[in-house]
């Protein structure tokens, strides 16, 4: 295959055959030596070889501390310039770089292209020194953490906060642009905020500031700008590149920073970039042809306008996006001022308290609002889902979310039933799980051996990392549910026990209930939130009050061992439980109505979301749907060659899913049985 030439930041330029990297550095001759490979928990990580300065070392009036950073061509030291008293970072070029006429003229270019700006939101240099033996940059020393590793520490961010900081960034890029300058690396990487959010919070409280990093790649705009790359190279990062830039590094305008500035924000909503998968030449491939992605397919929650808006900064043709940074701004400051993006994220990971996974904030009436026009039937299907049995289905918006024995959570296509995601790795033998109502969060319980591992988990699947793990139990839970606002989570235990963790410290303290004489097998939030129902391995059901943290009393269903339970809703106030015996409805005034089809044990039941139909899983491999009202049976569906372990609707009731024994995920259209 023909060779494709790639661009080093480091100033080396060479021709490399398929397949191509997506890092250039990875694989550069120059970068490479003196380098070596370790292996971490997200794939191998480059650890450069011991840099020219060690603490205590000293270059022309500044004292290093410590190294924080280092590049292809350079490494950043914090250091204190010992006339003033204060804290700097200063950037030298590597001793293996000083030989090389490109790495020094494209670090000049960064010191020229620096000292033009002076802006609250780009780094300010202070001092330079290009002729002595080691040339070196002085610059702002910015306490914080850069966008990148916000979201891959903290998560995606809550939509007000992404545009905040992206508001800011297109502030300092509007100076860089009525200087001349293109910065032509715009990324999260190089997006500083200080103070860091994920810090306590500082007393009084800090604004978080944006500033903007390494203009080692910044080119002035004009017919002599003494470009040191040629046409048919690649300048930039791929993840964020434009595809102008891809083709043609010298054509690039401040358009070209929009774009990347877009990807950037796509990625501090959704976690990832906007081409997230591929190497090199298939994400260039992919640049250059496909449509600008919507960051709503990733995360419900997001408002429709601030989805347009990221569309316009990845189009394709520069003449479709934003003309200027300034014309982002005011687009920004209308949509902050329209109100549609709900509150910034609360507190943080080291704040003290457990605020709501970063994707479950719901922002405006678009995050519940389905989408207009007739809702499409979808055909049965089947695909294999879990090796040893599936033991949660969950729906929640556009979001369907399975977990298994395989210790996996996944996440589907419900449409297609074609599997987008998944988490694995430190989860466990999955027992339970639930969704949050926005779709963007999970929790689960897995049988844990260990004391120290057991708790409920809570992920967040916009990343698919685990946002947090929810203690106290000293035996295993066994089943979970999350309020129908999102605020609580619960759990029952194989102690017998039952749990509630508020996400925010405003709604209370953890409970702890006791009173069943089995272990736990069903948990449920009643409407309202403040209500719970809960039921044991002995056919026990009991009703909790939260408000007060008492139990109201046990409720008599007569369905033997209990598997699963579910509420109707406000209208019908009608319960279903199923069990070793089978399947009861309970009505309002306390009569039980048995529901007879299944042969055997029910292991699982879920009404729709309008409450009128009810679907139910049993040990015959079967799936029900009945009528709420009376009973009448619906439909029969069929295919599991074991038994049906787990069963939900979709949101607007026009399919059911069910997981069973047999490791398969399967999907029945129900619109026809109302």
């Amino acid at each position: 295959m023909t060779p494709v030439r790639l661009h080093c930041e480091c100033g080396l330029s060479w021709d490399q055959p398929p397949p191509l990297p997506a890092d250039p550095r990875s694989v550069c001759p120059r970068c490479q030596a003196g380098v070596t490979a370790s292996v971490g928990a997200a794939g191998p990580i480059l650890e450069a070889a011991a840099g020219p300065f060690r603490p205590g070392d000293t270059l022309n009036g500044f004292e290093v501390l410590a190294e924080i950073n280092r590049g292809g061509m350079g490494a950043i030291y914090r250091a204190t310039q010992l006339g003033l008293n204060r804290t700097v970072a200063l950037k030298v070029i590597l001793p293996d770089k000083v030989a090389s006429k490109s790495a020094l003229a494209r670090f000049e270019r960064e010191v020229q292209a620096a000292a033009k700006l002076a802006h609250p939101n780009i780094v300010t240099v202070f001092a330079t020194d290009l002729t002595g033996p080691v040339p070196y940059l002085v610059m702002e020393y910015v306490p914080g953490i850069d966008l990148h590793r916000l979201v891959r520490t903290g998560g995606p961010l809550a939509p007000l906060d992404a545009v905040r900081y992206v508001r800011q960034a297109a502030d300092g890029l509007q100076h860089a642009h009525e200087q001349g300058l293109v910065h032509r690396d715009i990324k999260p990487a190089n997006l500083m905020v200080t103070p860091n959010p994920l810090d306590p919070p500082a007393t009084p409280p800090r604004r978080p500031v944006v500033k903007i990093l390494d203009m080692g790649l910044a080119r002035a705009v004009g017919p002599a700008t003494g470009e040191l790359t040629r046409a048919g190279e690649f300048l930039g990062t791929p993840d964020y590149v434009s595809p102008e830039q891809a083709q043609n590094a010298a054509s690039a305008d401040i358009r070209a920073d929009l774009f990347s500035l877009g990807g950037t924000l796509y990625f501090l909503l959704a976690g990832e970039p906007p081409i997230a998968a591929g190497n090199l030449l298939e994400k260039l491939s992919r640049l250059l042809t496909d449509e600008p992605p919507s960051v709503r397919a990733k995360r419900a929650d997001v408002p429709q306008e601030l989805d347009d808006l990221i569309r316009v900064l990845l189009a394709r043709d520069p003449a479709d996006r934003f003309q200027t940074p300034a014309a982002l701004c005011d687009a920004l400051d209308d949509l902050m001022a329209g109100g549609t993006l709900g509150n910034a994220r609360p507190g943080g990971p080291a704040s003290g308290r457990l605020p709501a996974p970063p994707s479950s904030k719901t922002v405006g009436p678009r995050a519940t609002t389905p989408a207009p026009g007739p809702t499409p039937v979808m055909a049965p299907a089947a695909a294999v889902a879990h090796p040893g049995g599936v033991r949660a289905v969950c729906v929640a918006g556009d979001t369907l979310v399975t977990a298994g024995l395989d210790a996996t959570l996944r996440v589907w296509d419900a449409a297609r039933l074609a599997e987008k995601k998944r988490v694995s790795g430190d989860v466990g033998a999955v027992t339970a799980a639930a969704v949050g109502p926005t779709g963007g969060w999970a929790v689960s319980a897995a049988t844990r051996m260990s004391p120290a591992d057991i708790g409920v988990q809570v992920w967040d699947l916009v990343p698919m990392t685990e946002y947090a793990r929810l203690k106290g139990p000293a035996d295993n839970p066994t089943c979970v549910a999350v309020s129908g606002d999102g605020r609580r989570i619960a759990a029952g235990t194989a102690d017998r026990e039952l749990w509630v963790w508020p996400l925010d410290p405003a709604d209370g303290k953890v409970v702890r209930f006791k009173g069943h004489a089995a272990p736990l097998a069903a948990v449920l939030f009643l409407p309202g939130g403040d209500g719970l129902l809960s039921g044991d391995e002995a056919g026990q059901v009991r009703q909790w009050d939260l408000r007060t943290a008492v139990g109201k009393g046990t409720i008599p269903l007569s369905v033997g061992r209990l598997h699963g339970l579910a509420f109707s809703g406000l209208r019908l106030k009608q319960m279903a439980a199923a069990g070793a015996n089978g399947l009861v409805l309970r009505g309002r005034d306390g009569s039980l109505l048995p529901l007879t089809g299944h042969a055997g044990a029910v292991r699982a039941v879920a009404y729709d979301p309008a409450g009128d139909r009810l679907a139910s899983g049993g040990a015959d491999g079967t799936v029900r749907v009945w009528r709420a009202s009376d009973g009448a049976s619906l439909a029969t569906f069929t295919g599991f060659t074991g038994a049906a372990w787990c069963v939900a609707w979709s949101v607007d009731g026009a399919s059911v899913f069910a997981g069973g024994a047999d490791g398969t995920l399967r999907r029945w259209p129900a619109a026809a049985t109302g």
